[in-house]
This record gives structure tokens, sequence and C-alpha cells, in this order.
């Protein structure tokens, strides 16, 4: 049976597209950040060993 994909759609880290994105990264820029405020705590879950369950061990990530 044939497919057609007639559309996509995607979330990037400080970009509001694709395009966006691309030029991001090619302007050398860095969307990896610090957990936002607005998202969670990373004190309060924070943990530097990985085995640590309801933990995570590290607070850098691309965030939407």
């Amino acid at each position: 049976m044939p497919v057609a994909i007639i559309g996509i759609g995607c979330l990037f880290p400080k970009a509001s597209g694709l395009k966006d994105y691309w030029r991001l990264i090619s302007h050398g820029q860095d969307a990896i950040t610090e957990v936002p405020e607005t998202h969670w705590s990373a004190a309060d879950y924070f943990d530097p060993d990985p085995k640590r369950p309801d933990s995570v061990y590290c607070t850098r990530g691309g965030y939407l």
C-alpha cells in the first residue's frame, strides 16, 4: 500500500522551527542550557550518581 507523508513537525530548543534551529547551529550558538526555572528545580532532583532512583545526574539540556 503506498504511503504519502503530507507534513511533519518538530520542536527545537531556542528555535521556532527547523530553519531557525539550523541557523542557530550554523552560527555556533549553543541551545543546551541549565534547567529553566519554569520547568523544575534542578536542586530538588540532582544527584551526581546516575544510578540513584528518582533523580537526574545532569542539569543541562535542550529544553522546549
